[in-house]
């Protein structure tokens, strides 16, 4: 059987009955560009469906890829679609991107690019970044920050949402920074 075109291969991506035949051929063309339909195609997941060979391929997509440099040519849903890549494959490197994803100014794109920001590994870098959010001007992006930082139990958080709620200005932020820092 001949091998697929990259649009043949995007085309089989529309059914489920076809998916894994057009994920195995993207994801053996080894062009990050695929990573936005085969991701569609993921969120398209029904119940019932087998997605493996739709994430096996957005693994091997990513693998080594360079996300941020993809989204500086994606239109907005192609950037939406780039930042659930990133939380499928969690890595610190596109904490800034994931950091800038918070200012969207589409708010189905900006809620991406918060859910992605809170699925990645919460590591030094990674705490650091949701620090820095609690000072954002949009109150989705300090909720998300507050609700990610009030799940961990460390000296580092507890002080960094201690030392912002004197600052925050929002009641029901307020609320959520009491119950965040309230003794266990």
């Amino acid at each position: 059987m001949p091998k697929l075109t990259y649009d043949e291969a995007v085309e089989r991506l529309a059914s489920p009955s076809t998916w894994c035949e057009g994920a195995a051929a993207l994801a053996e063309r080894k062009d990050p560009h695929a990573l936005v339909p085969v991701v569609k195609a993921y969120e398209r997941k029904a119940e019932g469906t087998n997605v493996q060979c739709l994430l096996d391929a957005i693994a091997k997509l990513g693998e080594g890829a360079d996300l941020v440099a993809l989204q500086a040519g994606a239109d907005e849903d192609g950037r939406r679609a780039l930042y659930h890549a990133m939380e499928l494959l969690p890595a610190d490197r596109w904490l800034a991107a994931l950091q800038a994803g918070a200012d969207e100014a589409n708010a189905k794109t900006q809620r991406q690019a918060l859910r992605a920001l809170a699925a990645q590994r919460q590591t030094a870098a990674w705490i650091a970044a949701m620090v820095k959010l609690l000072d954002a001007p949009a109150e989705p992006v300090r909720a998300q920050a507050i609700e990610s930082l009030g799940r961990r139990q460390d000296d580092v958080s507890r002080a960094a949402l201690r030392d912002h709620a004197s600052k925050e200005t929002s009641p029901r932020l307020k609320a959520m920074l009491e119950r965040a820092i309230a003794p266990r």
